[in-house]
């Protein structure tokens, strides 16, 4: 389960296309706003910053969650 919800959320994060298709243009998502700083505004420094931030809080809630799981474990043990 702990695998599946990794393989699951870190995708989600770098998705750029499905937004757009599913949202409309009108959804507003951090992988959008990263392509956008990247592509169109030709603003690299606040892209990488936001991609970085976004990268970061993933590895948070991941670690939260794997060391939820391991207490979880744990405690049935």
């Amino acid at each position: 389960m702990l695998g599946a919800a990794v393989l699951i959320f870190v995708p989600t994060t770098g998705d750029y296309v499905t937004p757009t298709l599913v949202g409309g243009s009108g959804g507003v998502m951090i992988a959008n706003i990263i392509q956008v700083q990247f592509g169109r505004v030709n603003n690299w420094p606040l892209g990488a910053a936001l991609a970085i931030g976004s990268m970061a809080a993933v590895a948070v809630i991941a670690v939260t969650f794997i060391q939820a799981a391991r207490l979880a474990v744990a405690r049935i043990r």
